[in-house]
């Protein structure tokens, strides 16, 4: 919506000419002949931009600016100066005045005053929005004001207070785990050190143990230099080993090793390096699952699991899906150059009700594609992706009775249901190329396959 116009000047022909083309470009428009009429639609509309004549029947146009100014120093008023009034319009400028024009002048050159200040008025609504999300429902770099996530912002502050403290960040993909992290060290003592993080699931066993602690040279075949493992980079600061439930047994049993002693030895090498730091981990098993299958130890778990949060899925924060929506609609809008508004209430229904299971990753990069391919003002239900609007057509709820069913359980059915839908719906589209796949649906490749895996799906079923 473009913002609003408040013209003062006694003459009738000029509030004509400024008023119907400035309404023909979408502008509200009101129009006043006396300095008197002229504040009382100022008081009564508070318009976001004012045209100004110098001298009015009633009063003294530096008079009004002047007042204006004194209540309100962000108000955009542009004066109209008469031919020879260039000393008035410079006092006009030092009193807060945004332009002037002097008569005579072509609309053109008002027009363009009035749209760099509608550009102006946009910047301050925009940083004004990014004030109040950050004063009322941010945390730092994370959004929200649901009682989940404000109990997980709680959890940090008390967390960030004893930095030797080992913690464990449990929660789907895309929830966010990662932003936690790295909130707690910026709230800790720690906060000067370094942030290193690792993605356990990329690296097979060999060149993941090389990336945490280093090797010689010479310690295998590639081993042309001494290279300081993450752990050493780490001194100081806080590392944070995401997905630690993929890691084999092997490598888990040195890792407990790390955890209890804080000390380790490059690959190839025999002398201890010893580090001061927090550890941080992540995963979005169930370790609890994996360690009672034999896949994780449970001395690892039980020394991992120090202090625990758990990252609600972005599904169950209600209205959080709306606040995000928006800002990250602002930061897009700002990036690629658009001013779209928001979204109409059929679209705002449709993301508040899917499912999103790629989490804040998966709305963030909708939000991002959405401004990017979109041209109108707001986004309408047709705009968004096809998954988004179809999810609760195409997956039937199972036919069975759920009485004596635990919610949990029933949830889970209906959540495996939709997944293996998701996923059939991409692979099927990109014939089975899996980072194709992942890459439209805003989940990182290790994620869609282990989602695939989950599934019971395999990508090569669909490679035709």
């Amino acid at each position: 919506m473009k913002p609003s116009i408040l013209i003062i000047d006694d003459e009738d022909k000029i509030r004509k000419f400024l008023r119907m083309p400035f309404e023909k470009r979408g502008y509200v428009v009101s129009t006043a002949a006396t300095g008197k009429e002229g504040m009382e639609l100022y008081r009564k509309e508070a318009p976001d931009i004012m045209i100004l004549d110098m001298r009015l029947p009633d009063s003294n146009g530096m008079d009004i600016l002047e007042n204006i100014m004194a209540a309100d120093p962000d108000r955009i008023v542009i004066m109209i100066t008469a031919f020879g009034e260039i000393r008035l319009a410079v006092k006009a400028m030092k009193l807060g005045a945004y332009d002037y024009v002097t008569k005579p002048f072509e609309f053109e050159e008002i027009n363009l005053l009035v749209e760099k200040a509608a550009g102006l008025i946009r910047i301050r609504n925009e940083l004004d929005l990014f004030r109040r999300l950050r004063h009322e429902y941010m945390y730092e770099d994370m959004v929200g004001k649901c009682k989940k996530i404000q109990a997980v912002f709680s959890q940090i502050e008390e967390v960030a207070k004893s930095p030797a403290t080992t913690v464990y960040i449990s929660g789907e993909t895309g929830v966010g785990k990662e932003l936690v992290a790295r909130a707690i060290h910026r709230k800790s003592s720690l906060s000067a050190g370094p942030f290193v993080a690792i993605n356990c699931t990329v690296l097979d066993e060999k060149l993941l143990q090389s990336e945490l602690f280093g090797h010689e040279k010479g310690a295998f075949t590639d081993a042309k230099e001494l290279k300081k493992g993450l752990f050493e980079v780490a001194d100081g600061g806080t590392i944070f080993l995401d997905e630690i439930g993929d890691m084999n047994l092997i490598l888990q049993a040195k890792l407990l090793r790390v955890l209890e002693e804080m000390s380790f030895r490059r690959v190839g090498g025999i002398k201890d390096i010893s580090v001061d730091l927090r550890v941080i981990a992540s995963s979005n098993k169930d370790l609890k699952k994996e360690m009672s299958e034999g896949r994780f130890r449970s001395d690892l778990y039980y020394r991992v699991n120090v202090v625990s949060l758990n990252i609600p899925p972005l599904r169950e924060r209600g209205d959080d899906i709306l606040l995000l929506a928006d800002y990250f609609l602002g930061r897009y809008n700002k990036e690629f150059g658009k001013e779209i508004k928001g979204f109409s209430p059929e679209a705002a229904s449709l993301l508040v009700n899917y499912i999103w299971p790629g989490n804040v990753r998966e709305l963030k990069n909708t939000i991002e594609r959405l401004v990017l391919l979109t041209r109108t003002a707001e986004f309408l239900p047709a705009h968004l992706p096809p998954e988004i609007l179809g999810w609760e057509k195409e997956i039937a709820l199972p036919e069975s009775d759920y009485l004596g069913v635990e919610f949990n359980q029933a949830k889970k059915e209906v959540v495996d249901g939709f997944e293996k839908k998701y996923l059939t719906d991409f692979l099927k589209h990109y014939k089975g190329n899996v980072s194709q796949s992942a890459r439209a649906a805003g989940i990182n490749r290790s994620s869609f396959q282990r989602l695939i895996k989950k599934s019971g799906l395999t990508s090569r079923q669909f490679v035709n």
